[in-house]
């Protein structure tokens, strides 16, 4: 089963990617503040090495301070929070900024029907390996029963972390449902990672159909006419001006929207009419300067 070419090129998004830096020329301080302005909490596990931001909704954009590289990786979900937010392309922006290399690209396209019978086709037409590249690439799978007994699971051509482009297809509506319980109706997903080897850059973060479909097509699906070409290390394309947000608007907005301060008020209300005043002296005493009682 193969879907016809009368899909949209503007149907495919970026499902997560990563970008590294040099340790002394990273966004690290601009990231931390224009996350923290769009309501991401700094998560458990964080330590000096590594900012975990993690959205209201489970999404994560990790920051590791490595000694060699410095890295920015931004998950699925954190990528629908910042969508949600209407901030897309001013991350995109803040990254672009400073000298980068982009090492993961993500890009995913969901069509409206059912996985099983896709799935079985490509494991009878693929056995061993497709022709992602112009040398063909491992195959495998992975499988087991649905809800309604019938065969589903994922098939995958080539390992992430050791090949330089991999493909999965896979039963969306399956998983929603067991890990979720979000019911989709029939939803398969293709999904294409290409590693830094092949020089993905942040214009296919922004605009990843023609990536997408130089690996995709033909072997999984059939590209719609009118695919822009696909061209190792492009750049340019998209342009977008940079909010003017301060870091002062993004420590107010944190401060007036934080449930953990929100706690804290409740707890110091607990403790009488002197509550409040005694945990703006431990706040200060925090930040090692002058209570605000003592002044």
């Amino acid at each position: 089963m193969r879907p016809d070419n009368s899909i949209s090129s503007s149907a495919v998004f970026c499902d997560g990617f990563a970008v590294t830096y040099s340790p002394d020329d990273s966004p690290r301080d601009d990231l931390a503040a224009f996350v923290q302005s769009i309501g991401f909490d700094l998560a458990k596990g964080s330590g000096p090495d590594l900012d975990l931001w993690r959205g209201p909704s489970g999404g994560l954009v990790r920051f590791d301070a490595g000694a060699r590289h410095h890295r920015v990786a931004v998950s699925g979900k954190g990528l629908a929070h910042i969508r949600g937010w209407q901030s897309f392309h001013a991350l995109l922006t803040l990254l672009s900024e400073t000298n980068h290399r982009v090492t993961l690209i993500d890009a995913a396209l969901d069509l409206p029907i059912d996985a099983p019978p896709v799935l079985a086709a490509l494991r009878k037409r693929f056995p061993s390996s497709a022709p992602l590249t112009r040398k063909s690439i491992e195959t495998w799978w992975l499988m087991g029963s649905r809800e309604d007994g019938q065969e589903t699971g994922t098939f995958y051509v080539g390992k992430r972390g050791k090949s330089k482009v991999q493909a999965r297809v896979y039963d969306k509506q399956h998983e929603l449902l067991k890990e979720q319980r979000i019911e989709t109706g029939p939803t398969t997903r293709y999904e294409i990672s290409v590693r830094g080897k092949l020089g993905p850059t942040l214009r296919d973060v922004a605009l990843p159909a023609s990536m997408f479909w130089h690996f995709a097509s033909p072997a999984l699906l059939q590209a719609p006419s009118g695919v822009e070409p696909w061209e190792s290390g492009r750049g340019g394309g998209w342009t977008h001006e940079r909010r003017s947000g301060t870091p002062w608007e993004a420590l107010k907005l944190r401060i007036d929207s934080s449930p953990d301060l929100g706690a804290l008020i409740q707890l110091a209300d607990t403790l009488g009419a002197s509550g409040r005043e005694e945990m703006l002296r431990l706040i200060a005493r925090r930040l090692g300067i002058a209570s605000p009682a003592s002044v």
